[in-house]
């Protein structure tokens, strides 16, 4: 488990501006009230989720849920397990068939789509990576003949009464990757990578050892852009 800096706030609570700025929260994640204590216009989170941003990660808790002072003072390991808890009731009910037909389900705003991770995840779970298979056709004995190709263009012999062709025509099939397999490949690993601690995300075991590619992060507008 990779240690991150978890900053905590609780949702319709005081947040500052300093968490504000860092984690380049904006639009529905906060909202500005007027805080009769302090005389002053104050920031409140609006969200019941996470932001990751490098080795930190904001994590707004629900607002009848532990208190921010409590929720401070748990281990590390601990406070995994409650960020668990929580994204878990929160994706359950994303994924679910209730959410989907729900008329204003503009009630979970994201910028990074998980429902568009499953997606590409069922797609690998149940067919593997994307190959393009591509065939072709070359002088040699071992493989499927192509008697079509091997009576048109191979030498013809007689010999014993048998009419003999050499040499054979052979159908070989390549398994080509291109854009769209390494793009799944860095789809499942950076998302394991960023929130496999705090949600129970499927197991990426079998790709994992191929890393992240970071040209999909360095030239992401040029490579959604790319035609395949």
């Amino acid at each position: 488990m990779n240690t991150l800096k978890i900053d905590v706030v609780k949702d319709g609570q005081p947040l500052s501006a300093k968490l504000c700025q860092y984690y380049g929260l904006d639009g529905r994640d906060f909202k500005i009230s007027y805080d009769a204590v302090t005389g002053r216009n104050l920031s409140f989170a609006n969200f019941v989720g996470i932001v990751r941003k490098g080795d930190r990660l904001l994590a707004s808790l629900p607002k009848h849920y532990a208190d921010v002072e409590q929720f401070s003072d748990l281990s590390y390991r601990d406070k995994v397990g409650e960020i668990k808890l929580i994204m878990s009731s929160v994706l359950e009910y994303n994924l679910s068939s209730e959410y989907r037909t729900y008329a204003n389900s503009d009630d979970l705003e994201s910028n990074f789509s998980l429902s568009s991770f499953y997606r590409i995840y069922d797609y690998y779970q149940t067919y593997g990576l994307y190959h393009e298979d591509n065939q072709r056709i070359t002088r040699g004995y071992k493989g499927n003949i192509s008697w079509k190709k091997t009576i048109k263009k191979s030498h013809k012999l007689i010999g014993g009464g048998n009419l003999i062709f050499t040499p054979f025509y052979v159908r070989k099939h390549q398994n080509n990757e291109n854009l769209i397999t390494q793009a799944m490949v860095f789809a499942i690993n950076y998302t394991v990578q960023l929130f496999g601690d705090f949600l129970d995300l499927p197991s990426n075991s079998r790709i994992v050892s191929r890393g992240i590619d970071n040209v999909f992060l360095a030239n992401a507008e040029e490579i959604i852009g790319r035609r395949l």
